[in-house]
């Protein structure tokens, strides 16, 4: 009940400096009822810090003075907390409002877990496994500290601190800023983008233009939804999916050409650059609540922001019927998983980067099939595609192409676009020999009775592991390269 502090509410109650009888009352007796002495001392110590935190809600804003601060922000919304004072104050703070004003203090209460050390042990002075917020602010910066007690985090769970989140908010925080360097390295300052609008039937506006639109207007959508359920770490996982695969990783890309080059369209160039200012903006928004110092910094710097504009005092964004494109968002996914599949054969298969390719599309129906030969401009710039042809049956490929699968169609690559055989032989060969020498090595080695005896089983055992592991490399590129000598005399 009470504690030897310095602050706090000090226990009234007064001791008889007479008979030592003990008097509780809200003003300072001047007798004792017992004995008529008028001689009282007051306990020295105050209330447990738990009796004044109950009365935060109101007393911060003035109680027991009916002041314009209580009638406005009382009762209040939202209270933040651990799972581990729930019955210390949070119940505290409800009986008490409900005793001192007659209302309940909050409409809802978040409760969330406790940081732990990478152990998974609870951060504590006595232990001295804390860490110091102001040195991590100090090497990562506070919006990559607030990333990492946000990222992956559930309501009432606890959470190990791990300095990988620290520098994954930090990638984030250079991913976005190298995207407002791009956006901001072609926008034409000359332009006034607030009279500017989006218009979807504009000719000027391209696919990828309504397709990022409808993304984002989605994820605004789902975000909002997550906040509102106090889903934290889900909501900034899916502004993150959206920032960085969506925007940087295919829309920028798409875009790249609208922007500079010599065949440059000014009305499309003034569309994708509207767009791309818009859905910077429109990120920014969506992730200022978890990382408010950089996105502030960086939306003061865009062209069309006045100079006093604060980005916390913007409109939160809201979903627009109107921006829903789902035939956008089928074609250009359609486009971005087969871009996806493409790069993947081409890795696998060592192409060179800039060497282009034909696709022959199997399509499953008419609308398939124009969506690729609709989306061959993004097949070229974003997966080297040479031309694009629809067929009507796998029959008319050849039958070493390379195949692969999307939605509602399968693709094929002629062998030959891919593989320059002459020197794939010549690799292949040279990595024949080379394998054909690591297994005669450790075949000898094997075949040595002192060291089969002598060394340590284990050691034994890891040699004998090579060699399968060599063997097998080399019945591989044996059964690849006579396919190769095959398709060469074709």
């Amino acid at each position: 009940i009470s504690r030897q502090l310095w602050w706090g509410h000090r226990i009234p109650a007064y001791y008889c400096d007479n008979c030592e009888h003990i008097v509780v009352a809200k003003e300072k007796p001047t007798v004792c009822p017992e004995c008529g002495c008028t001689t009282l001392q007051q306990d020295p110590d105050t209330l447990d810090t738990w009796f004044s935190s109950a009365l935060w809600p109101f007393s911060t804003l003035g109680w027991p003075e009916e002041t314009a601060d209580l009638k406005f922000f009382y009762p209040t919304n939202t209270l933040v907390t651990g799972w581990d004072i729930i019955f210390f104050w949070v119940a505290r703070m409800i009986f008490s409002a409900l005793e001192q004003t007659g209302e309940v203090p909050f409409d809802h209460v978040f409760i969330h877990g406790i940081v732990l050390d990478e152990n998974g042990v609870k951060m504590s002075k006595s232990l001295g496994n804390g860490i110091d917020p102001l040195e991590v602010i100090e090497e990562y910066g506070a919006d990559a500290l607030r990333y990492a007690l946000v990222m992956d985090n559930a309501p009432g769970n606890n959470q190990r601190y791990k300095e990988d989140k620290l520098k994954n908010g930090s990638a984030l925080i250079n991913k976005v800023w190298n995207a407002f360097r791009f956006v901001m390295m072609n926008l034409d300052e000359s332009l006034d983008f607030n009279a500017l609008s989006f218009v979807k039937d504009d000719p000027a506006i391209a696919t990828e233009d309504c397709w990022i639109m409808s993304r984002y207007n989605q994820t605004v959508a789902e975000v909002t939804e997550n906040l509102e359920k106090f889903e934290l770490g889900i909501a900034l996982g899916k502004i993150i999916d959206f920032f960085w695969d969506d925007f940087c990783d295919w829309y920028i890309e798409m875009i790249k050409y609208r922007l500079y080059g010599d065949d440059v369209d000014e009305r499309s160039s003034v569309a994708a650059q509207y767009t791309a200012r818009s859905i910077l903006i429109g990120a920014l928004q969506l992730l200022h609540p978890f990382m408010p110092f950089f996105t502030t910094e960086i939306y003061n710097f865009l062209p069309g922001i006045k100079e006093n504009d604060e980005l916390m005092l913007t409109d939160w964004p809201t979903f627009d019927p109107e921006l829903a494109d789902k035939d956008s968002e089928k074609q250009i996914g359609i486009v971005m998983d087969a871009t996806r599949k493409i790069r993947a054969i081409r890795l696998e298969m060592n192409v060179p980067v800039k060497r282009k390719t034909p696709l022959y599309v199997l399509p499953d129906d008419q609308v398939i099939g124009e969506i690729f030969l609709s989306g061959a401009g993004y097949l070229d710039r974003l997966a080297n595609v040479s031309a694009v042809e629809l067929v009507q049956s796998a029959e008319a490929v050849d039958d070493n192409a390379v195949s692969g699968v999307v939605e509602g169609a399968e693709f094929f690559i002629p062998l030959e676009s891919l593989v320059d055989f002459e020197q794939e032989i010549k690799r292949l060969a040279k990595e024949r020999d080379k394998l054909e020498a690591d297994a005669k090595r450790f075949k000898g080695k094997l075949s040595n009775k002192n060291f089969v005896e002598k060394a340590p089983e284990h050691v034994v055992q890891a040699e004998r592991d090579r060699l399968a592991g060599v063997e097998d490399m080399l019945t591989k590129v044996i059964e690849q390269l006579e396919n190769m000598e095959k398709n060469l005399n074709k």
